[in-house]
């Protein structure tokens, strides 16, 4: 019974023993073609990489795989605070990225696969409110945009689609009043903007083709009389 009890002892300790990853301090990692390798290596690390700063804080802690990273990497704060946290499978960001403030506040947090944005990214305050979240796709702007003020009112909103602007774009007062209005077609400006004061009166109306002021251009007292009007071709002011 007691040598069972041993040889159980024994497994499990050596259990423990084989589970724990190595870690080495990142300066004594080489990197050759894009692959990590311990010093006099020829087989890609494998365990935990630490970096740290010059008071002997951590700064950063990554996990590797065969020489590329896979897994947790965790960055911080010469506090110690945790600065950013992700998660890379075979060496490309997967999943959620994301960032803190000093004060251990999340200042933002982006959605990656296999190495580019996908999905949602979002931004925050110092005081923790949503300052903006955007779509992207395959790493670049598609889908909304939305920014907002600090009391959670939409401060603006636009469309993208494969990295440009297109569509319509607002632009609001903190009361919620439309500010400025204006449309376009694959990143420039198509069609009319318009601008309103805070009461709602229109101020301004401009028309634009393939991004030049083309067309008349008016501008209103704050009684919505016109008091300038102009006309353009092409960018090109006429008269």
């Amino acid at each position: 019974m007691k040598r069972i009890l041993c040889l159980l002892l024994f497994s499990i300790v050596s259990m423990n023993c084989t589970s724990q990853e190595k870690e080495v301090n990142f300066k004594n990692l080489q990197e050759r073609g894009g692959v990590f390798y311990e010093v006099n290596s020829d087989k890609g690390f494998t365990g935990i990489a630490k970096s740290y700063y010059g008071n002997g804080q951590l700064e950063v802690e990554d996990s590797y795989v065969d020489g590329v990273l896979h897994g947790m990497t965790k960055g911080y704060y010469e506090s110690g605070i945790v600065k950013a946290e992700a998660v890379y499978k075979e060496g490309k960001l997967e999943g959620i990225l994301k960032e803190y403030s000093q004060e251990g506040k999340i200042i933002s947090e982006t959605s990656y696969k296999n190495g580019k944005i996908e999905g949602v990214k979002k931004s925050y305050s110092a005081k923790g409110h949503l300052v903006t979240e955007a779509d992207y796709k395959d790493g670049v702007l598609h889908g909304q945009i939305k920014g907002y003020y600090e009391n959670g009112q939409l401060s603006g909103e636009a469309s993208y689609e494969n990295g440009l602007e297109n569509g319509i774009v607002k632009g609001y007062y903190e009361d919620g009043q439309v500010q400025v209005e204006a449309n376009y077609e694959s990143g420039v400006l198509d069609g009319v903007v318009k601008e309103y004061d805070k009461n709602g009166q229109l101020k301004k109306e401009a028309n634009y083709e393939h991004g030049l002021l083309h067309g008349l251009t008016k501008e209103y007292d704050d009684k919505g009389k016109l008091i300038i009007e102009t006309e353009y071709k092409y960018g090109e002011l006429k008269g």
